[in-house]
């Protein structure tokens, strides 16, 4: 039972400190919008400003997955728990008892999120610049 509540706590911490990739995430998203955006102007596609967009909100959800797996680790470290991961909880159930206690570790989301977030904003600014033409996405023709 200790050892089930230390992992849980371990992976309340690497969950706590992987919710703040997010955070960078969500500010590259906004520059890949806004370079995406500024470049759709005109005649040129709004497939990328689109593709920016959910990038933005793969950002967001790599925070948000992360937040929550934190969460429901340290309920379930108890004891065992980061002091300030457990004010964290305390609050959280003030706030919304049943939500929190509904909440459900995603770990294998938490890593896999933030990856797919920096492939969208990756491709869409690739994309923006002509560095990555897609078959019949309407980029340049070829020569």
């Amino acid at each position: 039972m200790a050892d089930a509540r230390t992992a849980a706590a371990a992976a309340a911490r690497r969950h706590a400190r992987l919710r703040w990739v997010g955070a960078p995430l969500l500010g590259t998203g906004l520059i890949v919008l806004l370079t995406a955006g500024a470049r759709s102007f005109g005649p040129g596609p709004v497939g990328p400003a689109l593709l920016a967009i959910g990038g933005c909100l793969l950002a967001l959800t790599s925070f948000g997955v992360n937040h929550d797996s934190a969460l429901a680790y340290t309920r379930e470290a108890g004891p065992a728990a980061d002091p300030a991961l457990r004010r964290e909880l305390d609050a959280a159930l003030d706030k919304d008892r049943p939500g929190t206690l509904g909440l459900r570790a995603a770990p294998a989301m938490g890593f896999v999120v933030p990856v797919l977030a920096v492939l969208v904003q990756t491709g869409v600014l690739l994309r923006s610049f002509g560095l990555l033409s897609l078959p019949g996405a309407g980029g340049p023709a070829a020569p």
